[in-house]
């Protein structure tokens, strides 16, 4: 079965999380703007459909339509699959939004002038700020680069570390080992924010749970239910499967 189907049978809620997601995070970012006068863009045609929540409506209920048919155009497919991908990536910004207004009711103070973000893509996303007079850093898309790892480099949807950094190459340079594991060398919260849970993306998270060091936090927002098999090894690694951001993920 294709993962256009899996997605749409496991979420045929997908057009309305979609608006929610996106008419969140386009809010909060205003308010950011407006309050703290904090720019922001996100790059690509996802940050185009975020800024216009009735059309990323109106195209997943297109796709909901047409994938139950039984042979698509090579044209539909790639349209589908490109929405799905929209659809993922607002997903992560919407977790990022949700961890900096956390961050913020907290007290916390966001240090940039402006956030700027390329969703699925390089560069990095670094958003420096302080809470409980801590210099911090939540980094969206961490590029972690190392010889030590099997494909040279590992990209956790969101970590929070406390140290200002202002970009990945820096936490590159002062965090990533060449010579030994633990390849990072900061204790950080990781957080993977996901659609559907799969075999892959277990199995994602267990790397992760050996990249980082003891007293490290893993977390994992997932849309769907994990089966009882896969939250049995995520529990078992050390992964909490959250639901709403707390508190002690960042102490």
């Amino acid at each position: 079965m294709s993962f256009s189907k899996i997605f749409l049978d496991k979420l045929p809620s997908a057009p309305t999380l979609a608006y929610n997601f996106a008419e969140y995070i386009v809010n909060f970012l205003n308010e950011l703007k407006i309050k703290y006068n904090i720019k922001w863009k996100i790059k690509g045609k996802t940050g185009t459909l975020i800024r216009d929540p009735q059309k990323f409506y109106e195209r997943l209920n297109w796709c909901l339509k047409v994938i139950d048919k039984r042979s698509l155009t090579p044209y539909q497919q790639k349209i589908i699959s490109e929405l799905q991908n929209f659809f993922i990536y607002t997903h992560e910004i919407y977790v990022m939004c949700k961890m900096l207004n956390y961050i913020i009711d907290e007290g916390g103070k966001i240090l940039n002038d402006k956030i700027y973000i390329v969703p699925g893509n390089l560069p990095s996303s670094c958003v420096r700020f302080e809470l409980n007079d801590e210099g911090m850093t939540l980094i969206y898309q961490a590029a972690i680069l190392s010889p030590l790892l099997d494909k040279h480099h590992l990209r956790p949807d969101l970590i929070i570390i406390k140290d200002l950094v202002e970009n990945m190459r820096e936490f590159n340079d002062k965090y990533v080992s060449r010579e030994k594991k633990p390849i990072v060398k900061c204790r950080a919260l990781v957080a993977d924010a996901k659609v559907i849970v799969s075999e892959r993306d277990v199995k994602q998270l267990r790397s992760y749970e050996e990249l980082f060091p003891e007293g490290s936090v893993f977390v994992i927002f997932a849309l769907t239910s994990i089966p009882e098999e896969y939250k049995a090894k995520l529990v078992k690694w050390r992964v909490i499967v959250g639901g709403e951001f707390r508190k002690e993920f960042i102490k």
